[in-house]
């Protein structure tokens, strides 16, 4: 009989609100998806596509799809604010990581971060058996 990895019905659920951010860096769209991306692969997680929606006149949403679950990111220029979610499931991948380069490259005056680990840790077997 062989083992498989299965996926696991647990998680964490990170979001972010970020204050005080000069206008021009939450604009920058492409530095905000390559901050995103860095932020990613620093987490452990896998990027599988990702997603970029600008507003008019000014504000914009990116969409990372992870193996693991998503990273969003919403722009607000005129109240110089970014909110942002990171959720992965498992525990291979550390999304503190997305928000600590958010933080150390954006430099907001103030940060409220908010941890909810979500799921059922019990009922997430690491290894099923697999019939061959």
């Amino acid at each position: 009989m062989e083992t498989t990895t299965v996926n696991q019905f647990w998680g964490m659920h990170l979001l972010g609100e970020l204050y005080g951010i000069p206008p021009k860096k939450i604009i920058d769209i492409p530095r905000l998806e390559a901050l995103l991306r860095k932020g990613v692969e620093l987490s452990g997680a896998t990027l599988c596509s990702s997603h970029t929606k600008v507003f008019s006149p000014s504000g914009a949403t990116i969409v990372m799809i992870l193996a693991e679950s998503h990273v969003s990111v919403h722009t607000y220029p005129e109240y110089q604010a970014l909110f942002f979610d990171a959720f992965v499931c498992g525990a291979h991948c550390r999304p503190l990581a997305i928000s600590e380069t958010l933080i150390a490259e954006l430099r907001p005056l103030r940060h409220n971060l908010q941890q909810i680990m979500r799921g059922d840790m019990i009922c997430s077997p690491i290894l099923t058996p697999r019939r061959i």
